[in-house]
C-alpha cells in the first residue's frame, strides 16, 4: 500500500513538473516575441516553424522509410529477381 501511495506521489510531482517547465517554456517563448529590423519581421527558426518536431516527427520519418524500404524490397523480390 505505501509503495502505490508513493507511486502516486512520484506521479503526480512529475506532472506538476512537467506542467511548470511547459509553462515556463511558454512564457520565454512570448516573451521573444517577433522584432521588427528595419522594417523587416525577424524570427528565430523555433518561432518561425510555431514549435520543435519532436519524437512523434521521428518515428513518423522512421516507419515511413522502413515501409517504403519493405515495398521496394517486394518489388524487386516479384520483378528483378530472376
Amino acid at each position: 500500500m505505501a509503495t502505490k501511495m508513493a507511486s502516486k506521489t512520484a506521479t503526480k510531482t512529475a506532472a506538476i513538473k512537467t506542467t511548470n517547465a511547459t509553462s515556463q517554456s511558454k512564457a520565454k517563448a512570448s516573451a521573444r516575441a517577433a522584432s521588427r529590423n528595419e522594417g523587416r519581421i525577424v524570427e528565430t527558426a523555433e518561432e518561425a516553424r510555431g514549435g520543435e518536431p519532436g519524437p512523434s516527427m521521428l518515428a513518423l520519418l522512421t516507419i515511413s522509410t522502413v515501409a517504403a524500404g519493405f515495398v521496394l524490397g517486394i518489388i524487386w523480390f516479384i520483378f528483378v529477381r530472376t
